[in-house]
């Protein structure tokens, strides 16, 4: 591979490095693994793995990837390596891993470079060419994003994400009108979905304002066929757009610019009228999420989730996430398991594997961040904001994942937190940390992708973060989100053990005699990828390893012939001497 030569030498170096620093990186032997073997020298590339198993003979991925190395060798394998001037053949799901990976370590020139190199060879991959035009607008190289999205394009007209990505990025260059053109496109492919018509409507109010002209009549009618295509959102996402569209003047009429500047006052307060009877309605909804649960199992359970968390926080905070930290974005989550991680996904055939996409994806900049407020929420059930709500303890306000909620407070009953620092894993909202405020303890947000902290009642910290401080927590609190861990559908790259990795970082992270509170689905051993993990006797028994149970609430052995919609919690102490 001539030409992309010096890409993969410096992938390779990248690798390298991060191998020295840490031999047992199993992330970075495979992409190490790689560069070499794509550098014709694959019997290096075995022995990197091999040694690599040597050290830690119980990681599935490197197993996983010597074999699919090994079985990919070719009649003449061992002359082609022997020979310089000899050729392996690219392997686009080879780059695209090695794109991601190097991404995801925030190497993007080298990501970049091995992206150019695979797609020059020929090997014309819509995934891999999707993955380099989302680098390349991370690192504010539009016009380069663009050209590759317009070349994704090319290929396949209808390709969704590309001209969603198109109508993204073109308003930054001044070309508005073609922005919207591209929006249209996404909005009649998905003509149910309430983000795509609410971000037509922003781009036609920017357009038509661009050329001051009134752009009422058509924000509104496309507020009205969002409403039409999830009514639960459809008054609080027009205010929403109202006030972002808004006029702010000194003088003027403020906020619901839109609508004010019109004399449409009446039309406000029938969509309020409309918004109140809308969340009665939803909260019989709420009623039936668990029923739900029961009856369409866990896909149906986690699909209700995200719609939650959807409808709650997503939609909520996107413009503002945008204003803060730019227009950026977010990383596609692989839709499949790839050949070459199936096996370690299943664990040698040990668990099933079943689809089950889902697409929760952060730009990589983007971050939540909590403040006094959010707390308030939770905290003082006589604030303003609570009026209509109940408090802490009331399941209407107070529950994310219900049931597991009221195992978690059994179980604080028993072991509680006052005065202990409690890490709260991978947080999605503030509802944990606050719970730990209302017991007397001092929450981190502890995570692989940093929350921001405005609030001094709240510590924020990366696992890397923790770990070079030292910092030890007492007790640690991991609901759900573990089941998630390396599946990618916040965007991350597929890892088939990083629930286990989690495990062994959180472990060395807690002072000897600490809790951690554990909630994972559990049920007949499975992966439905990407929405979760179903934790069984085989799977469930790895996670624990190097942990001694303390105890269980909300649990019962039948759960583990379950479905998965069990979500109990378990509570551990690191075993003696287990920690390195």
């Amino acid at each position: 591979m001539p030409g992309g030569e010096p890409s993969l030498r410096a992938a390779e170096l990248h690798f390298q490095r991060r191998v020295a620093g840490d031999p047992l990186d199993c992330e970075s032997v495979v992409g190490l693994s790689h560069c070499v073997a794509l550098l014709n020298r694959r019997q290096e590339a075995v022995g990197v793995l091999r040694t690599a198993l040597e050290r830690d003979p119980e990681r599935h991925e490197l197993r996983a990837a010597l074999a699919a190395l090994e079985s990919r060798e070719e009649p003449g394998t061992d002359a082609a390596v022997a020979s310089p001037d000899a050729r392996l053949p690219l392997d686009a799901d080879r780059g695209l891993l090695l794109a991601q990976l190097l991404s995801k370590h925030e190497a993007y020139d080298e990501a970049i470079g091995v992206a150019r190199a695979v797609l020059a060879d020929g090997r014309d991959c819509i995934t891999l060419r999707l993955t380099l035009g989302q680098i390349l607008a991370h690192v504010q190289r539009t016009v380069e994003s663009i050209e590759v999205f317009d070349e994704v394009l090319r290929r396949e007209p209808d390709n969704v994400s590309a001209n969603e990505s198109l109508a993204h990025l073109l308003p930054s260059q001044g070309r508005l009108e073609e922005a919207l053109g591209y929006q249209q496109k996404v909005t009649a492919g998905r003509p149910g979905d309430v983000e795509t018509w609410l971000r037509l409507g922003e781009l036609r109010w920017s357009f038509t304002e661009s050329r001051r002209q009134g752009a009422s009549a058509p924000v509104t009618g496309l507020l009205r066929h969002a409403g039409a295509a999830q009514p639960v959102l459809a008054n609080s996402s027009a205010q929403s757009i109202a006030r972002s569209a808004a006029d702010v003047e000194g003088n003027g009429p403020a906020r619901l610019g839109w609508l004010t500047r019109k004399g449409r006052r009446a039309e406000i307060e029938r969509l309020q009228r409309e918004n109140a009877a809308l969340l009665a309605e939803n909260e019989q909804r709420s009623e039936d999420i668990f029923a739900a649960k029961h009856q369409n199992g866990i896909y149906g359970a986690v699909k209700t989730w995200v719609e939650y968390e959807n409808t709650k926080y997503f939609f909520r905070n996107r413009s503002l996430f945008s204003r803060l930290y730019g227009e950026e974005v977010a990383p596609v989550p692989a839709q499949a398991v790839s050949d070459e991680l199936s096996a370690a996904f299943s664990m040698g055939g040990r668990v099933e594997i079943e689809e089950g996409f889902l697409n929760a994806a952060f730009a990589p900049s983007h971050r939540d961040f909590y403040t006094d407020r959010d707390f308030a929420l939770y905290l003082d059930p006589a604030a303003p904001e609570n009026e209509q709500r109940d408090s802490l303890t009331r399941r209407s306000f107070a529950s994310v994942f219900y049931m597991s909620d009221l195992a978690l407070g059994d179980a604080l009953g028993k072991h509680p937190l006052e005065g202990a620092r409690v890490a709260v894993v991978d947080s999605i909202n503030p509802y944990y940390e606050a719970l730990c405020l209302r017991a007397g303890a001092k929450p981190t947000a502890l995570g692989e992708r940093p929350i921001e902290s405005r609030s001094e009642k709240l510590v924020s910290e990366t696992f890397d973060e923790a770990r070079e401080r030292g910092s030890r927590f007492d007790a640690a609190l991991s609901i759900f989100s573990l089941a998630q861990a390396g599946l990618g559908v916040r965007g991350d790259a597929p890892e088939p053990d990083a629930d286990l990795r989690r495990m062994q970082r959180l472990r060395e992270l807690m002072q000897p005699d600490g809790l951690v509170f554990l909630a994972v689905p559990v049920g007949r051993d499975r992966v439905i990828f990407n929405a979760a993990r179903i934790y069984g006797r085989v799977r469930l028994a790895e996670l624990f390893e190097g942990w001694e149970e303390v105890g269980r609430y909300g649990f019962a052995d039948g759960m583990l012939e379950g479905e998965g919609f069990a979500l109990p919690v378990f509570v551990l102490r690191p075993k003696t001497g287990s920690r390195s």
